[in-house]
């Protein structure tokens, strides 16, 4: 990685920054970088321009060498909006506001035009650590909105580092978090005492995790939620005119409201959903299943989620709950709310199928998205690796002995991108079009949780990428063992492949698997083949799990 880029991420996501790139110049093959073409065409730009000038952050996006992606509002839309927000200049707002402002209209990718309008930047994420929508309305290419919101009237203006896309309003940064819009939220007041008692109010005001890496260096680690609501009318409608009266429903006793063991607590948390997931996430099914599962913070329940009849439902064999189309989406600095019409009390479905894909962890998405957010399950444009740290990524621990692979070229755990094919858009096919790699030589291992599983009886089957380069493993296979809650099962790896043709491949893990309870399961993974560490072409490509039920 380029030093700097780093140097302008660093710029770009201080809270206060002298300009490290004043007087130097930037032009390169005579064509101007993003902020320079800017300026160049004053007409349109100089209100952003002199926004870029106080927030020193105009030769950063000079750098010639940095590819931007830029989301600018002609000087119309910004006058626009000083006057919706009852001031005449930016400095009225502040240099703080006004550096996220400029943060959210930048994305560290490149976009180019046929990638924007086939819908590739549908969740771009920007330098301020937040996601743009691009919505595309009746109109075609003259009616496409970011956010919903401002209409894109120019695709795109091509500079040395990058595209520049005009908009005709201007963006409002995301500067409320959940814990205050509910608290400026009127409708939500029983709700909102219940994560007060639970502790989940202090918990939602917190945008980032603040940990240190093993050099001691300062980690920020953005921390989203989905946050499903449930309003004051809901609870009336049900006899609940405040928060006793929930907690006698509940049969929540007690002080101590913040135990995981007490029902309110438990209640708070089913409604609270690791990472951000729009209404079309929460209805997107990626086969023909109609019903899959979403883990909440209620470790031991899952939301059930159903599609049927053209809509979509919350614990359709249980309340039939959906959410309110008026109020869903509400986009904040760390995450988003959606108003559901019910209460969604804790519940357990039945068992149903549930594909578990290694790489669907909300700390994979933010580091993957934070390189690239072209990457994270996206058709794709090319083959990417991704390797994972211990400082980045907390959904795994590994360990890894040597290999014989040259550095770099598979990661020792990691995320790598499929190559284009017409396997659905890849070359394996594989779900979300990524696979977790895994190059953590012999007797090497990593550990992780499962998703939630309700309890029952399952068959267990691996899904996994194979390449032509692993032909030499097919005839004896390549020995791994698999483990649930400590209990192993020995597998041979690529034996089952069929044919040396690069594809998604399966193997039973377990013909049963009883788990007696309802939750979440430790899973660890040991490679028993010598050949990990002395064959060069050596290393697995896991895609998911699958758990069928057995009736």
């Amino acid at each position: 990685m380029k030093k700097s880029w780093l140097m302008s991420l660093v710029c770009l996501l201080a809270i206060a920054c002298n300009d490290p790139y004043e007087n130097t110049t930037y032009l390169v093959n005579d064509s101007s970088p993003t902020a320079a073409y800017l300026e160049a065409h004053s007409e349109s730009f100089s209100e952003w321009v002199s926004i870029l000038r106080y927030t020193n952050m105009f030769n950063a996006l000079n750098q010639a060498d940095v590819v931007f992606t830029s989301f600018v509002p002609d000087n119309a839309a910004v006058k626009a909006f000083y006057t919706q927000k009852g001031v005449e200049k930016i400095q009225d707002l502040g240099e703080a506001y006004a550096q996220e402002l400029v943060r959210y209209h930048v994305v560290p990718t490149g976009i180019p035009a046929e990638r924007f309008t086939e819908g590739y930047a549908v969740y771009a994420t920007t330098y301020s650590g937040d996601r743009l929508t691009i919505n595309f309305r009746e109109g075609g290419a003259s009616a496409i909105y970011v956010n919903d919101l401002a209409r894109v009237t120019q695709i795109p203006d091509t500079v040395v580092n990058g595209y520049i896309y005009m908009l005709d309003a201007v963006l409002p940064p995301l500067v409320e978090t959940i814990s205050s819009h509910l608290n400026d939220e009127p409708r939500y007041g029983i709700f909102k005492e219940a994560l007060r008692e639970t502790g989940w109010l202090d918990r939602l005001a917190v945008p980032y995790d603040t940990t240190y890496s093993t050099f001691g260096g300062l980690l920020l680690t953005k921390k989203n939620y989905t946050v499903l609501a449930v309003p004051d009318d809901v609870f009336s409608a049900n006899g609940l005119s405040s928060l006793a009266a929930l907690k006698s429903h509940l049969g929540a006793s007690g002080t101590d409201y913040a135990a995981k063991t007490n029902p309110l607590w438990q209640y708070v948390a089913y409604h609270i959903i690791n990472g951000s997931l729009y209404a079309g996430d929460l209805g997107h099914f990626e086969s023909s299943d109609t019903t899959k599962l979403v883990s909440t913070n209620e470790e031991n329940s899952v939301l059930a989620i159903t599609r049927t009849g053209g809509n979509v439902y919350l614990n359709y064999e249980g309340e039939q709950l959906q959410l309110m189309a008026a109020r869903s989406d509400q986009e904040l600095k760390n995450g988003i709310i959606h108003e559901i019409n019910g209460l969604l009390e804790v519940w357990t479905p039945e068992p149903v199928v549930v594909d578990w894909d290694f790489c669907d962890y909300p700390d994979i998405a933010e580091l993957v998205n934070s390189i690239d957010p072209t990457w994270y399950h996206n058709v794709p444009s090319a083959e990417n690796k991704v390797t994972f740290s211990t400082g980045s990524i907390t959904s795994y621990t590994w360990i890894g002995n040597a290999t014989k692979t040259n550095t770099g070229t598979w990661p020792v755990l990691g995320l790598a991108t499929e190559k284009p094919g017409n396997l659905n858009g890849g070359n394996y096919g594989a779900m979300f079009h990524d696979v977790l790699s895994v190059n953590v030589g012999y007797l090497g291992s990593f550990e992780t949780r499962t998703p939630v599983i309700i309890k029952g009886q399952y068959k267990v089957e691996l899904f996994f990428g194979y390449g032509t380069s692993l032909n030499a493993f097919r005839t004896n296979g390549s020995k791994c063992q698999f483990s649930f809650d400590e209990v192993p099962k020995e597998v041979l790896m690529y034996k089952t492949v069929t044919n040396n043709a690069v594809g998604i491949f399966s193997v039973v893990i377990a013909e049963m698997i009883d788990f007696p309870t309802t939750t979440a399961h430790a899973f660890k993974l040991v490679v028993m083949d010598p050949l990990a560490s002395t064959n060069s072409d050596y290393r697995l490509q896991l895609d998911y799990i699958k758990f069928t039920p057995i009736k």
